[in-house]
């Protein structure tokens, strides 16, 4: 019996490898079902330039690709900073249907690995992203608030800063005292220390400026160690504390979940942190759970209780951030201050 149903809609994806000019872009259109993925050889590819107009440019060059008017187009790349975060934007404005994905650039790099390719261009790289779309099917994650995204920014020139500042003191304690060199030297921290300077103060005034940011930090802080930088730092590295629905996707992001290693009798590599989030925040948390576990008794327990399993010392630390972190997120999320039952 026939049906005057109409098909039911198939994705073609676009993978979108971005620069700062311009992107490559190609299609993986769909296939038929049990039908393996398409050659890599064999998925069109284009370059536009990466503005509103190459937005639209690309838009019609892919819509003249579709196999169908039931073929609907969803897009992913490849984290570049800006210049992803703006591109994805423009796409939405166009067409939110696109529901573009800034996926984890390890994964994508893995992923590439796993086709054995000789060459890589940027074409290649487009071709890699909409098959990589085309199977693994992405779902776009919450995108980050703009005043997040310069709260990040702020933070991580201070970052940088201070490692100049650090580097340049060590630098002029090896230099003869009266020497020019010296004095030259004495000027480059003199205005490295400047700089950190109008960074604190413009980092603070950020955070004034925005009342959720003014008020998650302050509940941060109302942990026993937890200090504005730490909070600043777990705020602009992760996000709203919304988005992580569970804790444990929250210390899974931050590469504090366990890693086992086991294979067969032979192997037991034992259990070590994935290290796959941001560096920085763990740097931060390491220095906060330090202080933290000095005076938040159900934190000096867990670590005690670790130690005593025989775990090595930094395997007790890192459970020790973990616990810090997933309590920052507690009082964040039940928009309440610190109290001794959120640690137990």
């Amino acid at each position: 019996m026939q049906t005057n149903e109409p098909p039911a809609p198939q994705t073609a994806w676009l993978g979108i490898d971005v620069a700062k000019a311009t992107f490559d872009v190609g299609i993986h259109l769909p296939v038929a079902c049990g039908q393996p993925a398409r050659d890599i050889r064999d998925i069109p590819t284009g370059t536009f330039e990466r503005t509103s107009q190459g937005v639209d440019e690309m838009l019609a060059w892919a819509s003249a690709r579709r196999t169908g008017r039931s073929t609907v187009l969803r897009c992913v790349m490849e984290a570049t900073g800006r210049y992803s975060i703006e591109l994805a934007t423009m796409l939405t404005d166009k067409n939110a249907a696109l529901r573009p994905v800034i996926d984890d650039a390890r994964a994508i790099r893995d992923y590439a690995r796993s086709l054995k390719l000789r060459n890589k261009t940027d074409a290649i790289d487009a071709a890699v992203l909409a098959r990589y779309g085309a199977e693994r099917m992405p779902d776009p994650k919450p995108a980050m608030p703009s005043h997040y995204r310069e709260l990040r920014e702020r933070n991580r020139l201070r970052d940088a800063l201070v490692s100049d500042l650090a580097a340049a003191r060590m630098r002029l304690t090896e230099m003869a005292a009266g020497s020019t060199v010296a004095t030259i030297q004495r000027s480059v921290v003199c205005n490295l220390e400047k700089a950190l300077s109008k960074i604190d103060k413009a980092l603070r005034a950020w955070t004034d400026e925005h009342a959720d940011l003014r008020k998650d930090i302050k509940l941060m802080q109302s942990i026993p160690g937890v200090g504005f930088i730490t909070a600043v730092t777990v705020l602009a590295e992760c996000g709203p504390m919304a988005n992580f629905r569970r804790s444990r996707s929250l210390g899974s992001y931050a590469g504090l979940a366990p890693r086992i290693r086991e294979s067969g009798t032979s192997v037991r590599g034992g259990t070590h942190i994935t290290r796959r989030g941001p560096a920085k925040l763990r740097q931060a948390l390491y220095m906060a759970s330090i202080a933290a576990g000095n005076r938040i008794p159900a934190l000096a327990a867990l670590k005690k209780r670790m130690t005593e399993k025989g775990k090595p010392p930094m395997s007790a630390r890192c459970a020790v951030m973990r616990k810090l972190l997933i309590t920052m997120r507690a009082v964040v999320v039940n928009q309440t201050p610190f109290s001794l039952n959120y640690c137990h």
